[in-house]
């Protein structure tokens, strides 16, 4: 590979946050060319993360070396800097970047970048960040323009001197004249070649970029400038992106690749999809099931991968158990179940529910069962599905059918609207191998206390399956959780070997598997995971006490547990804070709110504050609202989130308004600017209708609009307390 090959494979590590994997290729980059800029840049952020600061900021001075103007390395200089509370040269570093730079915005980017949150309060910051600014709209404006080779330079820069970032894909959404995709699909010919295949590279490996909508027009104006190699290129540029992908986990972006690869002939398809089995197993199926469909309805049967084809597919879906069938025979079964014949509407029909009506009417099990889940999504429709729960439930019992098709049967059509004793039908299920199914059926029967024979077979499968020497961690998951939802004596022992499993999911499904089981003599075990587990086991473990209940119930009330997951929680967010809603503890409410005041992990948010709004009381109301009134910790906290908690605690309580409670709130409001008071306004109304919350009862409604009554004759604001206890209700 070459210097910039080099720097585009590390830049795709970066990416997915694969540091090590990314400086390895930096260092490469660097040895072909230690003059490199880019390279440096790329170095310097690899070391950053993998916490070798200073070799870092004296690699991203390196790049400024060999390129002075270089405003991306300025900027992500004065983040290292802000990290390291050196003001004075993050200042010179920022001002240089928005000095230098045509096109990129630094003065938003550096007001919404987490790397400044502590400066967001500093006047000189504030200084820089507010000045006027006269490139906010260039590079829009370059874009939608008429100076095509201005647009082709300004394209080319993306990731060389403009941050990919700082092109905000879901912005150029559409077929509006402004748009990236309208400029792609109709003046492609206007357009470098370069620039169209540097932009193509970008989308294709950058993960911001998954929502991007501008990649079949991006990819029809590459195959109009390189019509005898796209067909080669466009094959390599997925098999490349692929390779380093979990299957099962598509982006739009994905499918939208899958579709055009659909375009090509089917004897290239056929090829890609061999490789797919090959390379990723199983899990492609699902992945390339429309591919397969296409080339089990149209590869000659001649072909040289035909039977190959075939035979992959088959051997995936249904291990052996079809070996000594002819391969004319296998290919009518597989057509059956993955490649139905296409669908032509009648002329009149474009309603998606009359379409779904049409399908539902068809006589192959594909078109039947989409039409059901279709109609069974909508409550008008859902007599006419009822009648053929039975032939619905045979067709899920039918394992020629592919997996994915018999689970939408029962996930999407049974589970919905099906009895008890329709969902009982499902018993044959229970002898199949797919642990996905075996859970999905498993959970169903476990909620509708139906008891089948079959259900021991399964349970026999299951407990031999965890024996499977050198099991892959995610099938074990998938056993377990398939595991939990059976009654059997032997699973509670199964499960607690699992609690001390060297991969985090495995026994944080095992926690969640012991609560399910009412397991009361794991108790002692479960506990020891509050001090002892895995970040995510904590918030398993609560789970688990809070699904048996009973004496179980007494541990979430009791102080030296909170306190052991709360530090847990201040160490790990993201994924300890889920624990804390299960706790009953006198007083926890203001150690909830000194959590949300320190707590930096966006993800956590909904978390604390879900806790929160579960155990809190009136009295923290002012805390609350004075962290409302710091508008960049409520814009990361969220509108919907502060609605949750007002509303919730006021339903919860049985007290009458407290007038101290409301004169420290009114005290907030008065220290407090009127523009913060209007951003939190703005905060509130942009998504407090997405709040949690059920619809309120009578008297919960009557406690409610007291309070709200009172807060605003009180606090003389009506605007903040109308958004702050009003949100749409969802039963």
């Amino acid at each position: 590979m070459n210097t910039s090959e080099l720097i585009d494979r590390s830049l795709f590590y970066s990416l997915r946050k694969q540091w090590e994997k990314a400086l390895d290729f930096a260092k490469q980059a660097l040895a072909k060319d230690p003059k490199s800029f880019l390279a440096h840049k790329r170095l310097s952020l690899c070391l950053w993360y993998t916490d070798k600061k200073e070799e870092a900021i004296a690699s991203m001075h390196k790049s400024l070396e060999f390129y002075p103007e270089f405003a991306s390395a300025h900027y992500n200089l004065a983040c290292f800097y802000a990290q390291q509370e050196d003001k004075d040269k993050m200042l010179h570093h920022l001002n240089q970047a928005i000095a230098l730079e045509e096109y990129t915005d630094y003065h938003q980017m550096a007001k919404d970048d987490g790397d400044f949150r502590e400066y967001r309060k500093d006047d000189d910051f504030l200084a820089i960040v507010n000045a006027n600014n006269e490139k906010e709209n260039l590079l829009i404006a370059t874009l939608s323009g008429e100076d095509y080779e201005a647009i082709s330079n300004l394209l080319l820069k993306i990731e060389r001197e403009i941050p990919v970032t700082i092109i905000e894909w879901e912005d150029y959404y559409g077929d509006d004249e402004t748009t990236l995709p309208y400029l792609l699909a109709s003046k492609w010919d206007k357009i470098s070649q370069e620039a169209l295949l540097h932009v193509f590279k970008i989308v294709t490996q950058n993960l911001d970029a998954e929502y991007f909508t501008g990649l079949i027009p991006l990819c029809h104006a590459i195959k109009n400038q390189i019509p005898a190699d796209y067909n080669h290129f466009i094959i390599e540029a997925w098999k490349n992106k692929y390779s380093d992908m979990d299957a099962k986990h598509l982006s739009s972006l994905d499918r939208n690749f899958l579709t055009l690869i659909a375009e090509l002939p089917v004897e290239i398809i056929a090829d890609v999809i061999v490789w797919a089995l090959n390379s990723h197993g199983k899990d492609a199926l699902e992945d390339y099931e429309e591919l397969c469909a296409i080339a089990l309805q149209d590869l000659p049967e001649n072909h040289e991968v035909h039977d190959t084809l075939i035979n992959s597919i088959d051997t995936l879906m249904h291990d052996n158990q079809y070996q000594d069938e002819n391969i004319s025979d296998k290919k009518q079964r597989l057509v059956l179940s993955i490649a139905p014949p296409p669908l032509k509407y009648p002329e009149g029909i474009e309603d998606f529910r009359d379409q779904f009506q049409f399908q539902f009417k068809q006589d192959h099990p594909y078109h039947i069962i989409n039409g059901a889940a279709g109609l069974a999504r909508h409550y008008d429709f859902i007599h006419l599905v009822k009648p053929r729960l039975a032939e619905i439930a045979n067709l899920a019992n039918l394992n020629i059918l592919s997996l994915e098709l018999r689970l939408e049967a029962i996930s999407e059509v049974l589970a919905k609207i099906g009895s008890k004793e329709e969902i009982a039908l499902l018993s044959p299920c229970l002898q199949d191998k797919s642990y996905q199914l075996l859970k999905t059926v498993g959970q169903l029967f476990h909620e509708h206390e139906i008891v089948a024979e079959e259900a021991s077979e399964a349970v026999d499968y299951l407990i031999a399956s965890t024996q499977i020497e050198d099991i892959d961690a995610y099938e074990l998951h998938d056993i377990i959780v398939a595991l939990r939802w059976f009654k059997d004596e032997r699973i509670t022992d199964i499960l607690l070997n699992f609690l001390d499993y060297e991969r985090e999911l495995v026994a944080r499904e095992a926690l969640k598997g012991l609560g399910t089981q009412k397991a009361e003599k794991a108790i002692p075990k479960i506990i020891n995971q509050f001090k002892s587990g895995y970040p995510q086991c904590v918030s398993a473990a609560a789970q688990a006490l809070n699904d048996i209940g009973g004496i179980a119930h007494l541990e979430l009330e009791k102080r030296s547990n909170f306190d052991i997951v709360l530090a847990r929680a201040q160490k790990s967010p993201r994924w300890a804070t889920r624990a804390l809603s299960y706790f009953r503890v006198d007083g926890m409410d203001i150690d909830l709110v000194a959590l949300l005041k320190t707590n930096k992990e966006n993800e956590a948010y909904a978390h604390i504050t879900q806790a929160i709004a579960k155990r809190g009381t009136q009295t923290i109301f002012p805390d609350l609202l004075a962290i409302g009134l710091d508008t960049f910790t409520s814009r990361d906290i969220g509108g919907r989130n502060f609605v949750l908690m007002f509303n919730t605690i006021i339903r919860n309580t049985s007290d009458n308004i407290n007038e101290e409670v409301i004169n420290q709130c009114k005290e907030v409001l008065v220290n407090t600017d009127t523009e913060d008071i209007t951003a939190f306004i703005n905060i509130l109304e942009r998504d407090r209708d997405y709040a949690r919350l059920k619809y309120p009862n009578e008297e919960e409604q009557t406690i409610i609009d007291a309070f709200t009554k009172q807060y605003a004759e009180t606090l003389e604001n009506s605007d903040l307390i109308n958004v702050l206890f009003t949100a749409k209700y969802y039963s």
